[in-house]
């Protein structure tokens, strides 16, 4: 994972531009509203925190949430991205694989977000993780992840994918497959300046139904799955992303 630690401080300066957090929070804040008050949820714990704009909608909907990130740089921004909004909460440096150790004190609910599970290259450790998440969360805790359809991706094969675009600039992903990756390749271009950059970063593709029969191998039940945080239902063939809610039984 330390490829993506190098990824991740290298378009820090443009990471919120590609992100655009005022677009996911007009676009979320229901969704998560509506999870909050239908599993009784008080804190929470975002371990792939990112700039932290998520633990900010979170204190914002009055759970506080503590958050952890493999990169520094990211974690350094998302302090200072919380003290501006005069939030206090612990966000440290770790590897979210390791959350049953690094995590002191459980919580209501644990999310993954961004695709950051399918950093994870094995079984062995996506068990280990989701392990660690039944440990650390509390009695019907509920777990979060949310991550692009690789079923989908490995049936059409998509090269281009638009990510987001504005007046003078936009992002672009050009994918490579692998034999057991995809390559995230992100074009970024700038019309006012007339340059552009690139970035790249790879995920291991996680399959649905392997994901489900892993989480329920660790005692999680399913509780819900979909496409979107609009609660779109989620088609296997069809769907580009991929929400699944799981909870603690």
């Amino acid at each position: 994972m330390t490829n993506s630690n190098k990824f991740y401080s290298k378009i820090l300066p443009l990471y919120e531009k590609l992100i655009s957090y005022k677009n996911r929070k007009e676009r979320e804040t229901s969704f998560w509203s509506n999870l909050f008050n239908k599993y009784h949820i008080q804190n929470a714990h975002d371990c792939s925190c990112g700039t932290g704009h998520h633990i900010i909608l979170f204190n914002d909907l009055n759970v506080s949430c503590s958050g952890s990130d493999l990169s520094d740089d990211m974690v350094r921004k998302a302090r200072r991205n919380c003290e501006e909004k005069k939030i206090k909460c612990n966000i440290i440096q770790a590897d979210f694989c390791d959350i049953g150790n690094y995590l002191l004190n459980t919580v209501d609910l644990i999310v993954n977000l961004g695709n950051s599970l399918a950093y994870v290259d094995n079984k062995k450790k996506i068990l280990n993780y989701l392990k660690g998440c039944y440990i650390k969360l509390s009695n019907n805790g509920v777990l979060v992840l949310d991550l692009r359809n690789y079923d989908y991706l490995l049936q059409e094969k998509p090269r281009f994918i638009p990510i987001s675009f504005r007046e003078n600039y936009g992002f672009i992903y050009v994918l490579e497959y692998e034999k057991r990756s995809i390559q995230f390749n992100i074009l970024y271009f700038n019309l006012k300046n007339r340059d552009f950059q690139t970035f790249s970063t790879t995920y291991y593709p996680i399959l649905f139904k392997k994901l489900i029969q892993y989480l329920r191998e660790t005692g999680f039940k399913i509780e819900n799955q979909y496409s979107g945080f609009k609660f779109e239902d989620f088609d296997l063939k069809t769907s580009e992303n991929l929400i699944i809610v799981a909870k603690t039984v």
